[in-house]
C-alpha cells in the first residue's frame, strides 16, 4: 500500500453555508443572530466537505453568509507545498489549539490556514516568542470573519508557533515551499516527503526485497514501512498521528545501509484503529530542526 505525500489541495472555495430547514426558518433572520449561524453562534457548514477537506489535507474555508462573494476578486491563494503540520478537529465548546512548527533554513516562504466555525482569536509567533503583528516583516494577512491566510517570505529558522481560540469545527495548516534559487545559494537538497510506503519483504531466496504491502493494513496489525526523505538527513524519527494532530504511535527508522538507498528508512509499527498520517521530525545536517507531514489520511480496515 503505498500513501503519496503530493497534497491533494482540497481548495474549497465555493463551500457557501447551508441554510436552515424550512422548518427552522422563523427565527434564523432576526436580529441579532445573523442568517447562517446556529442559537450558539456557530457558523453552518457542509460537514461532509470538512470531512473531505480532513481525508485529503486540503483547507476548508468557512466563508460567512456572503463573504465569499465580497472577497472573489481579492483573494489570494498562497501557493505552496507539503504540509509542516495540519490539525483538523470538533470541539462542543470553547477550546484553544497550539501549534508548533519547525522550520529549517530551506524554506523560503510558509503559508498558514486557520478557520472555526467560531474564530475568536489567532496569533502566529516567531520562534523568538513575538507575534508577526509586532514584527510585521514579510508577512502578508488575509483576515477574513471565521478564518486567517497568513503568509510568510523568508520565515526565519526556528519553531513558530500557532495558537487558535474558537468553538466548533476547526482547521490549522501550516505548508512549506523551497524555492529552486534559494536551495542553489545553499548549495542544499531541499527536506521533502518524498513517498511513505507499508511493505513486506518478498522475493526469490538472495533477491529480497522491501515491496508495497497489497491490499489494506489492518487496524492492531504490525507493519514494516519504508520513509523516503530528501534532504540528507540522517536519523530522523517518525510518528503516527490523528487528523487533529494527536500522537497514536511511533516508528523507530532505521537507515537500509546502502549507498543507493541513503535517502531510504525502513521502520516498524503498529496500525492505529482510526485515520492516521505520518509525521517525519529531526534535524537537518546543519542541525536545524524540520518537520514534514503526509497530506492524506490513511484509514486502516478492522481486524474480522
Amino acid at each position: 500500500m503505498t500513501v503519496r505525500t503530493y497534497p491533494l489541495l482540497v481548495v474549497l472555495l465555493l463551500l457557501m453555508v447551508v441554510p436552515p430547514a424550512a422548518a427552522d426558518r422563523s427565527g434564523w433572520n432576526e436580529p441579532p443572530r445573523p442568517a447562517g449561524y446556529d442559537p450558539g453562534g456557530l457558523l453552518h457548514i457542509n460537514p461532509g466537505y470538512f470531512a473531505l477537506a480532513a481525508a485529503t489535507g486540503g483547507d476548508f474555508y468557512f466563508w460567512a453568509p456572503g463573504e465569499f462573494a465580497a472577497a472573489a476578486g481579492l483573494l489570494d491563494v498562497p501557493i505552496a507545498a507539503d504540509p509542516i503540520a495540519l490539525a483538523y478537529g470538533s470541539r462542543t465548546g470553547p477550546f484553544t489549539r497550539e501549534l508548533e512548527v519547525p522550520v529549517d533554513g530551506t524554506i523560503s516562504r510558509l503559508s498558514f490556514f486557520a478557520g472555526a466555525q467560531r474564530l475568536d482569536a489567532l496569533r502566529l509567533l516567531r520562534p523568538d516568542g513575538r507575534g508577526v503583528e509586532a514584527n510585521p516583516t514579510g508577512v502578508a494577512v488575509q483576515a477574513f470573519r471565521h478564518m486567517r491566510i497568513i503568509t510568510v517570505t523568508d520565515p526565519e529558522a526556528g519553531v513558530w508557533r500557532v495558537e487558535l481560540r474558537g468553538a466548533g469545527r476547526f482547521e490549522v495548516a501550516a505548508r512549506y515551499l523551497a524555492e529552486r534559487s534559494r536551495l542553489r545559494a545553499l548549495d542544499r537538497e531541499g527536506i521533502d516527503l518524498v513517498d511513505f510506503d507499508f511493505v513486506e519483504l518478498r522475493g526469490r531466496p538472495g533477491h529480497e526485497g522491501f515491496f508495497p504491502v497489497q491490499g489494506p493494513v489492518l487496524a492492531g496489525a504490525r507493519h514494516r514501512c519504508r520513509i523516503i526523505l530528501s534532504g540528507g538527513v540522517e536519523r530522523p524519527g517518525a510518528e503516527l498521528v490523528s487528523a487533529d494532530g494527536a500522537v497514536l504511535g511511533t516508528i523507530s527508522l532505521e537507515a537500509p545501509g546502502t549507498e543507493e538507498a541513503d535517502d531510504e528508512f525502513i521502520g516498524d509499527c503498529r496500525i492505529p484503529d482510526q485515520p492516521f498520517r505520518v509525521r517525519v521530525r529531526g534535524s537537518d545536517p546543519e542541525g536545524r530542526l524540520f518537520q514534514r507531514l503526509t497530506s492524506g489520511l490513511v484509514t486502516p480496515t478492522a481486524d474480522r
